[in-house]
């Protein structure tokens, strides 16, 4: 049995121990009663949440958030394990008209179960009081959980799969870049000498609002200068001593760390470098579990973790950030498992920004 509450019973004009099923009745009984804003106004849709009522008991109601654009829709989740559906209602921010059969029951649910969320929320129609059902559900999604199920995990499986707020997926999105508060932006090459491909990489970094992609965005510019410096330099010195100059090639394609140390010598980045990593220290002061993670990582190469130049030891930290987000194996720290990845992650933006645009040869002045 699903009883109503005093507040809806009183207005729906019925008598103490009424249920949902004595509402629907009035409903059918009083065609201008209104409480429920427009739901169940046929009587087929009252004999189909009539029907729906024999379940309700057996669910947990939730009430979540859409993090993006919000969208309309209703879908059952199945579980094997459970002889019931989960209930997914997704709103958005529009007028609901005619809803669907399974997305009018799940409000339904919502709107009378005093163990829900929104039972308690009224508003006013042309003078009436109304359950407010379309201002509490608006950009939210409702979720009718069984009761045998575990909830927990479940709601963070939910959240993930369609994009809804959860404590335990922290969004964050990043919007401006440095270029939008320059004073002046200086090409230090020709415009010609810049690669359709190269417009791609710049065009997607810019685009990407998320910290962790665009954080590898701009890693993706940076990768593509270094192997046309490669190519730039090998083509330079081959008629002069094509020996040495494929030998220098070689070394410096040998690993990624290589060709950024290669690349970074070439284009007098070591101040951009040293600029990331006073930023990634400010992170190990503060004990982001993600930085320290990485800089563990990195300690395994002695050689450059320990050099007297410290622009290397930022170079290798920063490779160690770009194999965290891009792999998600044993041998790289994942980003995912830490909370605090893209709180670092928007932390070092601004100076990864500036490296990606150094490899460009493109000065951004404030």
């Amino acid at each position: 049995m699903t009883y109503l509450s005093e507040e809806l019973r009183a207005i729906a004009n019925l008598p103490e121990g009424a249920t949902a099923q004595d509402l629907i009745i009035k409903l059918d009984e009083e065609e201008d009663l209104n409480v429920l804003d427009g739901l169940l106004e046929s009587q087929d849709s009252r004999l189909l949440a009539q029907q729906s009522l024999a379940n309700l008991q057996s669910y947990t109601i939730e009430l979540v958030e859409q993090t993006e654009s919000p969208r309309l829709g209703f879908l059952e989740f199945i579980v094997e394990s459970c002889p019931l559906p989960v209930l997914i209602g997704f709103f958005d921010r529009n007028e609901i008209i005619n809803p669907v059969t399974g997305l009018e029951n799940l409000i339904f649910w919502t709107a009378i179960d005093s163990r829900g969320p929104i039972h308690n929320q009224w508003g006013n129609k042309d003078g009436v009081p109304v359950i407010n059902w379309r201002a509490a559900l608006s950009g939210k999604a409702v979720i009718a959980i069984p009761q045998s199920l575990d909830s927990v995990p479940l709601l963070r499986l939910l959240a993930a799969l369609f994009s809804l707020k959860h404590a335990d997926l922290p969004v964050s999105s990043v919007q401006a870049t440095l270029k939008d508060s320059a004073a002046g932006v200086t090409l230090r090459n020709d415009a010609a000498d810049y690669s359709e491909t190269q417009s791609r990489l710049i065009f997607e970094a810019i685009s990407e609002t998320n910290p962790k992609w665009r954080c590898l965005s701009f890693y993706r510019i940076l990768e593509n200068a270094y192997l046309n410096n490669i190519k730039r330099i090998l083509n330079a010195s081959f008629d002069f001593d094509a020996k040495t100059a494929i030998a220098t090639a070689q070394k410096s394609v040998s690993s990624e760390v290589q060709q950024l140390l290669t690349l970074s010598e070439t284009l007098a980045m070591q101040g951009e470098f040293l600029k990331f990593n006073t930023d990634f220290e400010s992170l190990i002061q503060v004990n982001n579990k993600f930085i320290e993670a990485i800089d563990n990582n990195a300690r395994d190469d002695k050689d450059l973790y320990g050099h007297r130049d410290l622009w290397r030891k930022a170079v290798l930290r920063f490779y160690k950030l770009r194999c965290s987000i891009a792999h998600g194996g044993t041998s790289s720290v994942i980003y995912e498992q830490f909370s605090d990845a893209n709180s670092a992650a928007l932390s070092l933006l601004p100076s990864i920004e500036e490296l990606a645009f150094k490899s460009l040869k493109i000065e951004v002045l404030y």
